[in-house]
């Protein structure tokens, strides 16, 4: 058995999202997904996983996903090229990938909206003038404009 103890609740609930997510569309048991059992559909849902994982979190190593998901870091490597190789080739992969482009861009811009919403608030809570913070708000939406 491998050791757990430095998994963070965050690596925690990455790997559930990368299970729910790819058990989901594969249309298999959650609890089967990291068996050793090499029907088709699991080992897709694996690789998928993993995929997920390297794409979505890349704040997360190979080695960690390896730990996640107990494996070796080679078998991470191996399922994200496979599966970046049955996009070109297998609808389903193709598909898929195209959810996680849009799950990976709907999070990017929550997280920029809720930054500019702090610092939104912070600009509004200052005591500045009004012409100064009218000002704040101006530069920050040209900064946003800009991305």
């Amino acid at each position: 058995m491998r050791d757990t103890s430095t998994i963070t609740d965050k690596e925690k609930l990455a790997l559930r999202d990368a299970v729910e997510f790819s058990c989901d569309y594969w249309m298999v048991d959650p609890s089967m997904i990291f068996s050793k059992d090499r029907a088709r559909r699991l080992v897709y849902a694996r690789h998928s996983a993993k995929y997920y994982l390297t794409y979505l979190h890349k704040n997360l190593s190979l080695p960690k996903i390896a730990q996640l998901t107990e494996c070796d870091h080679s078998s991470v490597i191996h399922s994200r090229d496979t599966f970046e190789d049955l996009t070109y080739s297998e609808s389903d992969f193709a598909i898929l990938k195209r959810r996680l482009v849009v799950r990976k861009d709907k999070n990017e811009l929550e997280g920029i909206t809720k930054t500019l919403f702090t610092e939104i608030q912070t600009i509004i809570t200052t005591k500045l003038s009004i012409d100064a913070k009218t000002e704040a708000m101006i530069d920050l939406f040209k900064q946003y404009e800009n991305r």
